[in-house]
C-alpha cells in the first residue's frame, strides 16, 4: 500500500479512536507507527530531553524531516531542517555525530525516514516519539532561528487536532497550507 494511503488510513483510525481523549489518539499513534515500523528505535520526549541536556550538541545531530515552511515557523533548538537521507549521512559524517535524532510533526515522516537511513548503515539514529506537536504540548520550548517561540505549524487541520490549540499559527497563509 503507498506511503500516502497508509498515512490516511493512519489518520482515519487515530480520529476514529482519538475522539474520545486526545491521549487515547497519542496512544493509538504512537503503537500504530511502532508497529509500522518496527526496526527504528524510538525515543520518548523526556528521556530525549535529559539525553540532550547530558550530551554535547556536537554529538547529537538533530534532524527536523518536516517541509521548510513547517520549519520556518518554529522547531526545536539546534536543528537542521533536511528531508534527503544521503544529505543527512554526509552531514552526520562531516560533523562526526555519535547519534542521529529525527523529528517531525508527530513522528510518522521521521521514522520512514530513520528507516531509511538505517538500511543505509546508519545504525546510530532514533525516531523522536511524538515529535515537535508533543515536545511542544509538554511545555518545552520551539524556536525560530535563536528567539523561543510559542507556534508550531499545525500541518493541516485534521492532524492539527493533536497539537495543543494555543501553539496553532492562525495566520499561515493558504500557499503554506492552512486556511
Amino acid at each position: 500500500m503507498p506511503h500516502h494511503l497508509r498515512s490516511l488510513l493512519l489518520l482515519a483510525v487515530l480520529l476514529l479512536s482519538g475522539c474520545k481523549t486526545q491521549n487515547l489518539a497519542w496512544d493509538t499513534l504512537k503503537s500504530q507507527i511502532r508497529e509500522e515500523f518496527p526496526a527504528v528505535e524510538h525515543m520518548a520526549i523526556a528521556e530525549f530531553d535529559q539525553h540532550r541536556q547530558a550530551t554535547s550538541p556536537t554529538k547529537i545531530l538533530i534532524v527536523d524531516v518536516r517541509e521548510p515552511e513547517e520549519f520556518a515557523v518554529s522547531h526545536l533548538q539546534n536543528a537542521v531542517n533536511l528531508k534527503n537521507p544521503d544529505e543527512i549521512l554526509r552531514l552526520a559524517q562531516q560533523q562526526q555525530v555519535e547519534q542521529i535524532v529525527l523529528y517531525c510533526s508527530v513522528g510518522y515522516r521521521s521514522a520512514q525516514m530513520a528507516q531509511a537511513l538505517e538500511q543505509r548503515g546508519w545504525e546510530a539514529v532514533v525516531n523522536l516519539e511524538g515529535s515537535i506537536f508533543e515536545w511542544a504540548n509538554s511545555g518545552r520550548p520551539v524556536f525560530l532561528a535563536d528567539e523561543e517561540v510559542e507556534v508550531v505549524h499545525p500541518f493541516d487541520p485534521s492532524w492539527g487536532q493533536l497539537l495543543n490549540r494555543k501553539y496553532h499559527q492562525y495566520h499561515l497563509t493558504e500557499s503554506q497550507g492552512w486556511r
